[in-house]
């Protein structure tokens, strides 16, 4: 137990480490390049342990080591001082946007980054249309299937891929449908009715699909090299930065309930189960996480990097900036906003990492006193 509490603990670290800093790095690094002089970049919050300065920046180690942060010269909003050249509102509605934008930029890059590195490593995992298992009671099993058969074509369309293959299956529920099976190099045909299931998606939300009661696919390891590589990277990045925004539209427009939504002990348990499993987990939750940090830091609320972007596009059409008064009341607003959301996240990994698992052992410990 206090094994496992330590892993997390270090874990969790590490990894909003990771995520904050590169966050504040893409910031420094706009910064510079738009002039903008930066009077702390720290490495930790808290107290300083220890520092030194160069070219108008002091440098920090402080003592909560959960990432970092940046304090530009002049980002407070002034009405009645006539910011100078080196400070942050004395700088184009342009450029104040690339240093708002450095740290998601730098957020997504990590991801790409990580992507890359692994499918270099280990390659682009394959699943293949081969099974090893056939569910018995299911219309695969009725059919006469049976382990190591291949599917090779749905309704005369060729697949080579479980995805293909679960997609098509998945998307005609209940409907007869002529199976093309290759079986120790001989090929025939089996008509299969998929069973009519209803499943949570990605998005928490029940759908009926079809389901053939087969499991276990054949896996493929494929190498890539280093054009490959990038080029899987920034699909996978892609995907999950559109998966992202679907949730949160769901999540607006009420059609996905906020229950599925995760906090900081669910972080910290998935950090510790990753590690646990090894490196390559544990870097692919902190790419997902980098880009979930982007896509949220990006949304149009007062107080993340995307409400004062919503500023800097009113200042750009206005041709004035909005008052500093307008601004302080707007963050007011965004961190309230951000407090009820934690609240309600926090609340959500009590019952699902605490409650939950305590109520189901319970339930398990009655039904074996039952006779």
């Amino acid at each position: 137990m206090i094994e496992t509490v330590g892993v997390n603990v270090f874990a969790t670290i590490f990894l909003f480490g990771i995520l904050i800093f590169i966050h504040e790095w893409g910031h420094f690094i706009m910064c510079r390049l738009v002039g903008v002089r930066v009077e702390k970049f720290s490495l930790g919050f808290g107290k300083k342990i220890w520092s030194f300065s160069r070219n108008h920046t002091e440098y920090m180690i402080s003592w909560i080591p959960l990432g970092g942060y940046v304090k530009m010269a002049g980002e407070e909003p002034k009405d009645n001082e006539r910011p100078k050249e080196w400070e942050y509102y004395g700088k184009s509605p342009r450029q104040k946007a690339w240093i708002l934008s450095g740290g998601v930029l730098m957020n997504v890059v990590l991801a790409i980054v990580i992507y890359c590195v692994m499918f270099l490593a280990v390659g682009k995992t394959i699943y293949t249309t081969q099974f090893d298992e056939v569910l018995p009671d299911y219309p695969a099993h009725q059919a006469g299937l049976v382990a190591k058969d291949k599917i090779i074509a749905i309704n005369g369309e060729n697949i080579t891929l479980w995805d293909e293959m679960v997609a098509i299956v998945h998307a005609h529920p209940g409907e007869a449908l002529d199976v093309t099976v290759e079986r120790d190099g001989n090929v025939f045909h089996a008509t299969i009715v998929p069973q009519d299931e209803v499943i949570k998606n990605i998005f928490g939300e029940d759908e009926h699909v079809g389901k053939l009661g087969v499991a276990s696919p054949g896996i493929i390891t494929e190498e890539l090299g280093p054009v490959e590589a990038v080029r899987e990277a920034l699909y996978h990045t892609g995907f999950l930065i559109k998966t992202m925004y679907q949730v949160i539209w769901k999540l607006v427009t009420g059609q996905m309930s906020p229950k599925g939504l995760g906090g900081p002990i669910l972080i910290s348990k998935m950090a510790g189960d990753s590690a646990r499993m090894g490196m390559i987990y544990f870097f692919n939750l902190v790419a997902a996480l980098s880009i979930n940090l982007a896509v949220l830091n990006f949304l149009p609320i007062p107080i993340l990097d995307g409400g004062h972007m919503f500023f800097v596009l009113i200042e750009a059409i206005r041709k004035r900036p909005v008052s500093a008064k307008i601004q302080e009341n707007a963050q007011k607003v965004g961190f309230a906003i951000l407090m009820l959301l934690m609240v309600l996240v926090f609340y959500n990994d009590i019952e699902r990492v605490f409650i939950k698992p305590a109520a189901e052992n319970t339930t398990e410990q009655l039904e074996d006193k039952e006779p």
